[in-house]
């Protein structure tokens, strides 16, 4: 820690990684951020304008659709519009459906983020890697074991940035996207086969 306090944190690793790489977590790396709620007493509407309303049940599939898009009046923009989430970061729900990770299409750079999500910004890894990593099987269980069990689950800024990521050199990050990419290609091309 910066007054030069340590903590052994053996316990809350989850497994050996090779040589040359390190545990960190994800606050160490990025910037976590809430969204925001729309205000009391106004709404979202379909009705198309500037402002795109980022909901949870827009982030799907690694990424953010566009099946059902809700938008907002400048007037609720103006109230709300430090909020915002950009291309170059990652979404994280947090509420609702816990744990959805993708990344943003340019469609929706500086729109609006539901307070049910995070922006993971200012990324100082591979993204395509982090990405890969948030929707590991441990880290998912790692989401789903520090949320609030409440009607509604949420898990809470705090939490997120204390997730553990396993941190190769820059070098193998960019190999394992690449060989990750090229599998799923030909999974891919397989299923196309079998059509």
């Amino acid at each position: 820690f910066a007054d030069g306090t340590v903590k052994d944190i053996e316990d809350e690793i989850p497994f050996e990684v090779p040589d040359g790489w390190t545990w960190c977590r994800l606050s160490e790396i990025a910037e976590l951020k809430g969204g925001k709620r729309i205000p009391a007493g106004m709404s979202a509407t379909k009705d198309k304008t500037d402002h795109i309303y980022i909901r949870v049940s827009d982030m799907k599939n690694d990424t953010i659709t566009t099946d059902d898009l809700h938008y907002i009046s400048d007037t609720i923009f103006e109230q709300i519009k430090q909020y915002i989430i950009g291309k170059d970061d990652l979404y994280l729900t947090i509420a609702g459906t816990i744990g959805r990770v993708g990344e943003v299409p340019e469609l929706f750079h500086k729109m609006n983020l539901t307070e049910n999500a995070l922006k993971i910004t200012n990324i100082n890894i591979n993204k395509k890697y982090l990405l890969i990593v948030l929707k590991s099987p441990y880290v998912q269980d790692y989401f789903a074991s520090t949320y609030h069990q409440v009607a509604m689950p949420k898990l809470s800024l705090t939490n997120a940035s204390k997730t553990i990521i396993p941190l190769p050199p820059i070098s193998e990050q960019k190999r394992i996207v690449s060989k990750i990419e090229e599998i799923f290609n030909q999974l891919d091309q397989i299923q196309n086969n079998l059509i």
